[in-house]
């Protein structure tokens, strides 16, 4: 969140033309469990630290544009992976904690029945949404 903070604080000083923020589904919470979905038009309710700090982030951003002018875009992409993934923190991003569980012999820990979908995104295919998010005239706020 402090980094977050520092981030708008510098956009507003140095006149960033917007600002993109990657927040996460974890902001979802829950979802919509019966039907296995989230929708971006599904109202916000973190269940978790992680989720509500990004949550926190996404607010203070709306509140920067509005009381700064603050250019924003904001998208929550689903799992995100690539090379540099990190798989040694085991509290975020669900392929680093699965493979952080099998290098430790640990089962890998799998929410709900079983029988749920999920969206994986590999980084380099995420490149033009983000490069869109931050010139298209449509993706603001």
């Amino acid at each position: 969140m402090v980094s977050t903070v520092n981030i708008i604080n510098c956009c507003i000083k140095y006149n960033v033309k917007r600002l993109v923020y990657t927040s996460s589904m974890s902001v979802y919470g829950h979802g919509d469990m019966k039907h296995n979905r989230f929708d971006e038009n599904d109202i916000p309710l973190p269940i978790d630290p992680y989720g509500i700090s990004k949550y926190a982030c996404e607010m203070d951003i709306r509140v920067a544009g509005e009381q700064h002018n603050l250019d924003w875009c904001i998208i929550r992409p689903h799992n995100i992976y690539g090379e540099k993934q990190n798989i040694w923190d085991k509290y975020r991003n669900v392929l680093g904690i699965w493979m952080y569980q099998i290098l430790h012999n640990e089962p890998m820990l799998i929410y709900g029945d079983g029988m749920q979908t999920r969206a994986f995104t590999y980084i380099k295919n995420n490149l033009k949404c983000l490069w869109n998010a931050a010139t298209l005239k449509e993706a603001s706020h």
